[in-house]
């Protein structure tokens, strides 16, 4: 999410997001066997995106979120 520019109140749909950031090609490489609704919502509880909107099927890099990534490039 990082690398396409979804931070920082720049909101996009659910289904644009996992096609810009390949989740399926993620998934498969990974081994994540849960969707990616499931992984944005933990994400969202541990504060590194944000939703937006009565639905919540829009999702964005909160500040926390983007430090986070900073961080793990700098390594």
């Amino acid at each position: 999410m990082f690398d396409n520019e979804f931070m920082h109140n720049n909101y996009k749909p659910t289904p644009t997001i996992a096609n810009r950031i390949n989740w399926t090609e993620i998934q498969t490489r990974y081994r994540i066997y849960k969707k990616f609704k499931s992984v944005m919502d933990k994400l969202q509880k541990k504060g590194y995106i944000s939703d937006h909107g009565k639905s919540g099927e829009v999702y964005s890099l909160t500040f926390s979120g983007v430090a986070y990534v900073r961080k793990i490039y700098k390594n």
